[in-house]
């Protein structure tokens, strides 16, 4: 075999290597858990689907009428839905979510609106 070949092939394993460890990187990153405390924590009391995307209804409380938290949170492709903790084994999608389960969202970008909030999710955990 030729020195070529041979620094050609130490070259090309290399790269490989570090593309590995780029993607794992990423992947890694991709999984991570939001920095801070969650928008908002509360039972999900209405699951609307949408093409791509879906809707859903977060309230602290569901029995107060005003004065707690509540939220219309927009689910969407780049939302991260997991269950019970945040990792690469536990993603799941938005068919996923259902009325009554207790759930945690980080939301992306701006509120829309004061109240209820609405806002679009970048993190969902279901509880």
């Amino acid at each position: 075999m030729s020195k070529r070949v041979l620094i050609g092939s130490a070259a090309a394993l290399a790269l490989l290597v570090i593309a590995a460890g780029i993607a794992l990187v990423v992947r890694t990153q991709a999984d991570a858990a939001p920095s801070g405390p969650p928008s908002i924590r509360g039972t999900i009391t209405t699951v609307s689907p949408l093409v791509g995307q879906g809707v859903i209804m977060v309230e602290e409380r569901p029995q107060d009428l005003a004065g707690s938290n509540k939220a219309s949170v927009t689910v969407n492709a780049s939302t991260r839905i997991y269950r019970s903790r945040i990792s690469a084994s536990t993603k799941v999608s938005f068919s996923d979510l259902r009325n009554g389960q207790l759930v945690e969202a980080w939301f992306a970008g701006p509120v829309l609106t004061p109240y209820p909030l609405q806002a679009t999710a970048s993190v969902v955990v279901i509880q």
